[in-house]
């Protein structure tokens, strides 16, 4: 007697995509372009910037995202529509000579800190602070007439986290 087991991939089932690039501003929704959509389970690789739920893909903070469901990929692209100043260099766990090499001689420097000027009379000044000789935060320095400007700008970036007096902590 003759036994046999097949096993196949399951042709014509899942996402067939027409659109795999997506470019959107965040806190925006758009149809997915494509057919087999309703019942798709989707996995984003950086779920802060956007993900995808059947035929519905919304989009929420700054970056690219890529969304994928069995062997359908999107590349999700959310540029931002506020541009008030260049973003400081996030490079946590590096050191002062490091930050320095990248950004170039600071306009002031402490045991802890570097102090930068930006070129930018909204934002005038960038500032990194050290732990243990690594870097452990960024910030900048804004005039308050930006302050709602500085806001959006952040807002689309950003998770607010907490509000200290004139200190705004986002992450």
């Amino acid at each position: 007697s003759l036994f046999g087991f097949i096993s196949c991939q399951n042709e014509g089932k899942g996402p067939n995509l027409v659109k795999t690039n997506y470019t959107l501003y965040s806190d925006a929704t758009t149809k997915i372009e494509g057919s087999g959509l309703s019942d798709v389970v989707w996995d984003s690789d950086n779920e802060f910037v956007a993900t995808a739920e059947g035929d519905e893909l919304t989009s929420f903070l700054v970056g690219s995202a890529t969304i994928k469901s069995g062997g359908s990929t999107m590349l999700v692209t959310v540029k931002p529509r506020y541009t008030l100043y260049t973003e400081p260099y996030m490079l946590w766990g590096y050191t002062k000579s490091q930050i320095i090499a990248k950004c170039g001689t600071p306009k002031s420097e402490t045991d802890d800190a570097l102090l930068y000027e930006t070129g930018n009379s909204y934002v005038p000044y960038a500032l990194y602070l050290f732990e243990n000789s690594r870097l452990t935060s960024c910030g900048v320095v804004a005039q308050a007439s930006v302050a709602s400007n500085l806001v959006d700008f952040l807002g689309e970036r950003y998770i607010f986290l907490s509000l200290e007096g004139t200190t705004a902590t986002f992450a």
